[in-house]
């Protein structure tokens, strides 16, 4: 396989960036990954 071809998982990285960069509002925040919104794809990443 082609690195070229192979898909970056980014959505686990970029939820710990949010959480690590809110993280003095954690008491007052709940952190949920990839709330699934439809049936696919469509998806939140926080």
């Amino acid at each position: 396989m082609n690195l070229a071809d192979e898909k970056v998982k980014w959505h686990p990285a970029f939820a710990a960036a949010v959480q690590l960069e809110l993280k003095e509002y954690r008491k007052y925040l709940e952190f949920i990954t990839e709330y699934q919104l439809t049936d696919e794809p469509l998806r939140i990443d926080i």
